[in-house]
């Protein structure tokens, strides 16, 4: 399970077993490209902007493809260690979020959840 913390970039969506599976709020652009988060300043793939690109709500589910552990940062407020995982979901977007628990292997299928708050 990786885990995001509730922003304006997702909302809350579903109830499941370990937390709540995250809606996040990304888009596509008339050319097909998905990203996350949301914004209208130009894609990524074609350059279109604007009217040409329009809210799509973006998969819960993905795979992992890579992990790392921080252990030192810079904000003296902020717990360490934690895991950090990149994540492409099922609609192709990929992401960055905490994970929750034990690190899976690359390549496992992983659901994205959303918290109020995080305890790392």
């Amino acid at each position: 399970m990786v885990v995001c913390m509730d922003n304006p970039l997702f909302s809350l969506a579903e109830a499941s077993a370990r937390g709540r599976l995250a809606k996040l709020d990304g888009g596509v652009c008339v050319c097909g490209f998905r990203f996350f988060p949301m914004q209208r300043i130009g894609c990524e793939r074609c350059g279109r902007y604007g009217d040409h690109l329009k809210t799509e709500a973006a998969e819960a589910h993905g795979t992992l493809i890579a992990a790392v552990t921080v252990r030192l940062v810079t904000d003296p407020d902020l717990p360490v260690p934690f895991t950090a995982g990149y994540v492409r979901l099922d609609s192709g977007v990929k992401i960055t979020a905490i994970i929750d628990g034990e690190t899976p292997a690359p390549g496992s299928p992983v659901a994205v959840a959303a918290h109020d708050a995080i305890e790392i």
